[in-house]
C-alpha cells in the first residue's frame, strides 16, 4: 500500500505540476485524467478467482482476432482507489477508496493473451450497520497490460455507455502480425 501511495503522490505531483497556469493567465485551469498508472498493476475489481461465463468474439469497430471474456467474480462487493477532479476547487485531485458492486466484468485477449478488463460497477457506501447502499448508476472502467508483462498497469475511464473499444496496445498489434513481421529474434531449434 505505501507503494501504491507514492506511485500515485508522484502522478499527482506531475498532474500538479503540469497544471500551473503563470499567475498573469488568471485562475486555475479544470484538469482532466486521462488515465492513471500503477507501475505494480491495479488489482482489477472482481477478476481474482473469476470464472468464464461466455467467451465471444469482439467486433466492434471492425476489430479482428479479439475475443471478449465475461467473468462472474466469486464476490461482487469489493472497492478500488480512484483519483477524480473536485468540482468545486478547480486544479485539485481527491484521492478514495470507493466501494462498488461489480455488475459485469469483461476481459479482452488475441491469441489466448489477455491484455484488458472492462468493469462496470455501481458505487457504493456502507452505513453504520454495514450495510452497502448503492449511490448512483453505473460506471466503467478499463485496465490495460500494457507492456506484456501481464500486469495491468494503466487505468483508464472506459467511457459512455454504447461501444466499446479497448485501447490495443502495441506488443498486442504485432501479436496479430505473421511471426517474420513481429520484429522478434529468430527462435532456432
Amino acid at each position: 500500500m505505501k507503494i501504491r501511495v507514492t506511485v500515485v503522490l508522484m502522478i499527482l505531483s506531475t498532474f500538479f505540476c503540469l497544471a500551473q497556469e503563470p499567475e498573469k493567465q488568471g485562475a486555475a485551469q479544470q484538469i482532466q485524467i486521462a488515465e492513471v498508472l500503477d507501475r505494480t498493476g491495479w488489482k482489477v475489481p472482481g477478476a481474482t478467482g473469476a470464472r468464464v461465463t461466455q467467451h465471444a468474439r469482439w467486433t466492434t469497430e471492425g476489430l479482428e482476432g479479439v475475443f471478449a471474456d465475461a467473468l462472474k467474480p466469486v464476490s461482487p462487493n469489493t472497492s478500488i482507489l480512484l483519483l477524480t477532479t473536485v468540482r468545486d476547487k478547480p486544479g485539485a485531485i481527491e484521492i478514495r477508496q470507493q466501494q462498488i458492486e461489480v455488475t459485469e466484468l469483461l476481459r479482452f485477449s488475441l491469441n489466448g493473451r489477455a491484455f484488458a478488463y472492462r468493469v462496470t460497477a455501481i458505487p457504493q457506501s456502507i452505513d453504520n450497520r454495514g450495510k452497502r447502499i448503492s449511490l448512483g448508476s453505473e460506471e466503467r472502467l478499463a485496465f490495460y497490460d500494457v507492456d506484456g508483462t501481464g500486469k495491468f498497469t494503466v487505468m483508464r475511464d472506459a467511457g459512455d455507455f454504447g461501444p466499446f473499444v479497448p485501447m490495443i496496445p502495441e506488443w498486442v498489434k504485432k501479436l496479430s502480425l505473421p511471426v517474420n513481421e513481429r520484429n522478434e529474434p529468430e527462435k532456432h531449434q
